[in-house]
């Protein structure tokens, strides 16, 4: 869904909302949607809803939730530029 509706606001907020839930304190799905390109997506909705708290939000939570006690996940957030984007999303 996030894939077919990027300028969705709404989409992309209930998006992160679930892959947060689904991540917390489970490893299995961290790897899941670490494998399947969930940090790079994540990314991206941050970056095309720069000015949307509900994204901004939701996604910061999803890296962190992905990011807990997980190096491989860790790695791809900082590859993709997370850090940055985190810092961003905290400065608007």
């Amino acid at each position: 869904a996030m894939r077919a509706h990027e300028t969705s606001e709404d989409v992309q907020g209930h998006a992160c909302a679930v892959l947060w839930s689904l991540s917390a304190r489970h490893a299995e799905n961290q790897s899941r949607i670490g494998d399947a390109g969930g940090v790079a997506q994540v990314l991206s909705a941050m970056r095309a809803h720069e000015t949307s708290e509900d994204v901004q939000g939701h996604a910061c939570a999803v890296l962190w939730s992905l990011s807990a006690r997980h190096a491989e996940n860790q790695s791809r957030i900082g590859d993709a530029g997370g850090v940055a984007q985190v810092l961003s999303a905290m400065r608007a």
